[in-house]
């Protein structure tokens, strides 16, 4: 009889469906100019095609405003990157690589003027294409919730543009900047 009811219990965990889907919440620092780091959050949706490839998709905001001196922006920053994961889970715990596109959407400081005593600052709306690389480790707390934890670095590409300066116009060149990247999140798994 006691067998029986192993064998029943068996069956039932046997008989659970592979989770493949997993949306997160999570709290993003980035470093997108050597002397600013930024604070934010974002959101997580991934697809699991098979239990070592998957795809996941990812919106994140910065609201804090960069620094004048920064020369490459001058608001919050936006986020938004697709790409694939691949690895291996042992037990709990997932590690993935994950490589992936998208784009950083911000404000370039154009430049200033004073006029009536007031500094007025002018911003030009731009959007980087980004390429990602970068590790994503998984521990599963239970069968449908996991903690997550990404460290990867975002290759931007700033293309050339013109900014105002003090006597005259200023040509900012092309440039790729590293800028990388930690993230820390709770994932519900459905």
């Amino acid at each position: 009889m006691v067998l029986a009811g192993a064998l029943f219990c068996c069956q039932l965990a046997a008989q659970e469906t592979t989770l493949h889907n997993s949306f997160s919440v999570a709290y993003t620092t980035l470093k997108f100019d050597y002397r600013e780091q930024y604070i934010g959050a974002g959101l997580e949706y991934r697809f699991m095609l098979k239990p070592w490839l998957g795809a996941q998709v990812e919106a994140s905001k910065f609201p804090q405003a960069q620094a004048e001196h920064d020369a490459i922006s001058g608001g919050s920053i936006l986020q938004c990157n697709g790409s694939v994961v691949a690895g291996h889970r042992w037990g709990k715990v997932g590690v993935y690589g994950e490589g992936g596109y998208g784009y950083l959407h911000t404000n370039i400081f154009k430049g200033g003027n004073i006029e009536g005593g007031q500094l007025q600052e002018f911003y030009s709306v731009r959007n980087y294409p980004d390429i990602l690389l970068g590790t994503l480790i998984d521990v599963s707390v239970d069968r449908r919730w996991s903690l997550t934890f990404d460290a990867r670095d975002n290759l931007t590409f700033i293309s050339t543009y013109t900014s105002i300066g003090l006597f005259g116009p200023l040509y900012n060149p092309a440039i790729i900047e590293n800028a990388p990247e930690g993230r820390a999140g709770v994932a519900f798994h459905f």
